[in-house]
């Protein structure tokens, strides 16, 4: 009874969790379902082919096969519709009306995503009934040869590819291979692209006109052809142009035809066609069908993936490769190393290796594999030791450097402050300033006083955020002496970039810190002696000024009291220099603002009453000289000054004075002094003035390497100043 209850209970639960089970897997199975119909339908789209040409023409085949390869390489799904004209059968209007009704009725109800034409007949097919017969529908042309951008006039929806032989590319090759050539024969028929082809040849003949000559043939026959080729002496090419068809209407195979020009002509065959290649011509610049259609195949993808045609620029430049026959090389004694870098050979004969490639390969690479694998354990084991070796090697050396020096601490952290490595130098300091014997494990913190944990622990938070930073600490040892320290911090960073501890690299700058405050003493001292200096040179000018200032009260003649009152001036014009250095606390420069300020003082105060007052302004930047330029250019200032207060402002109701001074460029200072004064008397010659005043001003600026000029202003004078600006 209990098993049957058991069982009872057991089958709705299991029959429950299997139809859960089998509702989930249909519902994802209908998902994947959908998921891959919309991926289908979003994919598939129908393009037409549209080739000039009959299907049996190898140059068709190619353009169309390597178009539909590289187109079906992203849409895989796309459905192709592919329609021979065979223009080279018939080209009447009647015909071209037949195909237009023909496609009319044929994809009437057919929406094309997109139409691929190939050669020229079906683009100028195209261009004249597209609109009717698919309106709105993108084109891709390829292999056209005759174009011209106005034929795409109103057809922006048109782009594509360009063919177009390389005419001169190869008669240089084959003219380089046979030096000895004496002519060209072409051979050609009247269709529209031999008769193009022919015109190409003629344009170039002057090129090559004192080297060889040309002929073309001349009779529509291909016997008469024939016939002519095996005519013609060994010392010529023969350049095919083409022939399919004769003057009766004929038609012949390129192939067929190639075959017989090759076999009744002993000069070398030579041709623009990838396709004539392996039928009897040695090779050229080839135009390949191939890259033709790869490239259109390209340009509807693009279009295909939503770029609008009009903004893909078409490709002019067709894409041609040299390639070679080696069948027809022997036989004309051509060697690989005369051909151009990067030719393609066919028909070279098949080794063993050729032949059995793959299964060379395949062995050759197990081999190699298997060789590989033994040198790789070998290697393996070689660097395991090696690299045990070096380990024990480089863990040495690392202890010996970090044990080494004795004023470096070094240590490092994990996120909890517990040390995770210590050198012997820190273990030592912190014994002698917390008298603590430190571990692995322990949390530095426990080691420290209590009122000094909050600065490391605030410190070492820092470099848990991600900062690098220097602080320089000052602790007090179990001596009572104190240590310096230079504490650099950094994080450590796991392999997922992530912080997990600090390192903390200590230099004792002790010793140091001793050094730099007795220098700092010493300096001070200097300092006070040069103040001291500079205040006792000012005392003594002002002694000497003060004795000139007795010795005048005892002079009478006018004249020789002014030269007592200049020399006066000019002392206290230094002495004003050495004040400013004694009071300034820059012992090496002199603050010229106030230097001026003081030096206009002491002038009128020594000149004594002029009985009107002087308006003096300054307008002087914010410049320091040091004493080897400020002196001379405070004596030069004094002389000018002194000389406007005396003997300018005569008749002058409202005396001024202006100077200024400020940097010009960054290499010159620029000093002005100006009055408003009655100027120079009329009978003064200020190139020759023979005044001890001028003749210490000109002594001065050659001193200084400097230049002045005076000008004579309506009201005044106005004296210019520059001087070479460099560290003052």
């Amino acid at each position: 009874m209990k098993l049957q209850l058991t069982n009872k209970i057991i089958y709705p639960n299991f029959y429950r969790m299997f139809i859960r089970t089998k509702f989930v897997i249909l519902s994802l199975i209908f998902i994947l379902f959908i998921s891959v119909l919309s991926v289908y339908s979003d994919n598939t789209g129908q393009i037409l082919i549209l080739n000039s040409y009959h299907q049996t023409y190898e140059w068709t085949n190619k353009i169309t096969s390597s178009a539909i390869a590289t187109i079906n390489d992203e849409y895989p799904d796309i459905e192709f519709q592919i329609e021979y004209m065979d223009t080279k059968k018939i080209q009447t209007n009647e015909y071209y009306a037949l195909l237009l009704n023909t496609y009319k009725l044929k994809y009437n109800k057919t929406n094309f995503n997109l139409v691929l034409t190939n050669d020229d007949n079906a683009l100028q097919f195209m261009l004249k009934y597209g609109r009717d017969l698919f309106p709105g529908v993108p084109v891709v042309f390829c292999g056209v040869n005759s174009f011209n951008v106005s034929m795409l006039a109103g057809h922006s929806e048109y782009t594509g590819v360009l063919e177009d032989i390389s005419v001169k590319e190869t008669l240089d090759t084959a003219l380089q291979l046979f030096p000895d050539t004496e002519y060209v024969y072409a051979v050609c028929d009247n269709s529209f692209s031999s008769r193009s082809n022919k015109e190409r040849v003629k344009k170039l003949e002057k090129l090559y006109n004192t080297k060889v000559n040309f002929f073309y043939s001349k009779t529509n026959s291909f016997a008469g052809i024939i016939s002519d080729l095996k005519k013609l002496p060994k010392n010529g090419i023969v350049l095919y142009l083409g022939f399919v068809m004769d003057k009766d209407g004929n038609q012949y195979n390129i192939q067929d035809t190639l075959e017989k020009v090759s076999n009744a002509s002993d000069s070398p065959v030579f041709s623009f066609w990838d396709f004539t290649l392996g039928h009897g011509i040695v090779g050229g610049l080839l135009i390949s069908g191939t890259s033709q259609g790869q490239k259109a195949g390209e340009i509807v993808n693009k279009i295909l993936s939503g770029v609008d045609p009009k903004d893909i620029p078409i490709v002019t430049k067709s894409p041609n490769r040299y390639m070679f026959d080696k069948k027809m090389m022997d036989k004309f004694n051509i060697k690989e190393g005369d051909l151009p870098a990067g030719s393609i050979v066919i028909n070279k004969p098949h080794s063993f290796y050729t032949e059995n490639r793959k299964i060379v390969i395949v062995v050759f690479g197990i081999f190699v594999l298997m060789g590989l694998l033994i040198l790789f354990l070998l290697q393996n084991i070689y660097q395991r030791k090696k690299a045990q070796k070096d380990l024990f090697s480089r863990n040495h050396l690392i202890d010996s450097i970090i044990s080494s020096p004795p004023d470096m601490n070094i240590w490092s952290v994990d996120r909890n402050y517990r040390y995770t490595f210590f050198n012997n130098t820190h273990k030592i300091g912190m014994k002698r300033v917390w008298g603590a014997d430190i571990e692995i494990g322990h949390s530095v913190l426990d080691y420290l006083d209590t009122d000094y944990r909050p600065s490391v622990k605030k410190r070492y938070q820092r470099a848990l955020n991600g900062e690098n930073f220097l602080v320089v600490t000052k602790l007090k040892r179990q001596d009572g002496l104190f240590d310096y320290y230079d504490n650099y911090s950094s994080p450590i960073f796991n392999e997922k970039n992530e912080i997990i501890g600090l390192t903390v690299f200590a230099i004792n700058i002790t010793k140091r810190k001793m050094v730099e405050e007795r220098i700092k003493d010493s300096l001070k001292e200097k300092e006070i002696l040069l103040k001291e200096i500079h205040h006792r040179v000012k005392n003594n000018l002002q002694i000497v000024s003060s004795l000139l200032n007795l010795q005048l009260s005892k002079i009478n003649d006018s004249h020789d009291k002014d030269m007592f009152i200049e020399s006066m001036n000019r002392i206290n014009s230094i002495a004003l220099i050495h004040e400013l250095l004694y009071i300034s606390e820059d012992l090496n420069s002199i603050d010229m603002e106030s230097y001026f300020s003081d030096l206009v003082y002491n002038i009128y105060n020594t000149i004594g009453d002029m009985g009107k007052r002087v308006n003096v302004i300054f307008h002087v930047e914010n410049i320091l000289l040091n004493i080897t330029v400020a002196v001379p250019l405070g004596i030069i200032s004094n002389e000018i000054i002194t000389n406007s207060f005396k003997h300018a402002f005569a008749g002058i109701e409202s005396p001024e004075i202006i100077i200024t001074m400020k940097r010009k460029d960054n290499d010159s200072l620029y000093l002005k002094i100006e009055d408003n004064g009655r100027g120079f008397d009329p009978s003064y010659d200020k190139e020759n003035p023979g005044t001890l005043g001028f003749e210490l001003v000109n002594a001065l600026i050659q001193q200084l390497d400097a230049s002045y000029k005076i000008n004579v202003k309506s009201s005044g004078l106005e004296f210019l100043f520059h001087i070479p600006y460099g560290d003052y």
